[in-house]
């Protein structure tokens, strides 16, 4: 599956075309305000903090109203809660893989065996707290550091902790280029949709030619 990464999503978009004339459908994340980015399906993804206080930022979370028209809303919580009561709305649950060890991909090992080891958890994501819950719920109970959003790791912010391993997301793994830390291990998460979501979203495109 072709990935492309840009700022301007249309050129994005553009520039993936021309490249893999066989893609015929295109998942852009954060989209959403690219007004000049054509779209035919418009998802939104909100965490456990919901809507917040509802206000637009910088008074609250939204980039958008609430009240925006969209084709669905996904929520991803790693809490029993019940949907809010908005047209469209699906669960999303994210399911935690074997983590692999960042100086070798191909060593793998699963969740169950850091239990019962000392282990920090540490995130620069939106919401720490929703991987430190998830690495909770299979059974591990991490120290954690939560870390500000789209951190640089330029240096190594993990030299005075004292663990055994260091379970970080994917997200946060792309950014260690320039320095290596041995106990560091990195936990996949694999999206499950609701069958009628993909379902609406298959029937929206059925039919709609390529740009």
């Amino acid at each position: 599956m072709p990935v492309w990464v840009c700022p301007d999503r249309v050129a994005a978009a553009r520039a993936l075309r021309a490249a893999h004339r066989e893609v015929d459908v295109i998942v852009s994340d954060d989209g959403l305000q690219h007004y000049r980015l054509a779209r035919d399906v418009e998802l939104v993804v909100f965490d456990h903090r919901l809507g917040g206080n509802g206000f637009l930022l910088p008074a609250g979370p939204l980039r958008e109203p609430l009240s925006r028209r969209r084709d669905a809303t996904l929520v991803n919580s790693p809490y029993e809660r019940t949907l809010p009561p908005w047209p469209n709305t699906y669960a999303l649950q994210l399911t935690p893989g074997d983590a692999w060890h960042l100086d070798n991909p191909h060593l793998r090992r699963p969740l169950a065996q850091f239990t019962g080891v000392k282990v920090l958890a540490a995130a620069g994501i939106g919401s720490p707290e929703r991987f430190f819950a998830t690495l909770r719920a299979a059974g591990i109970a991490p120290a954690t550091r939560a870390l500000p959003d789209h951190y640089a790791f330029a240096i190594n912010p993990f030299a005075d902790v004292q663990a055994d391993a260091i379970l970080i997301t994917e997200k946060d793994a792309v950014k260690l280029g320039t320095w290596r830390d041995a106990r560091i291990w990195v936990v996949p998460v694999e999206a499950a949709l609701d069958h009628r979501l993909i379902e609406s979203v298959v029937e929206k495109l059925r039919g709609r030619p390529p740009a």
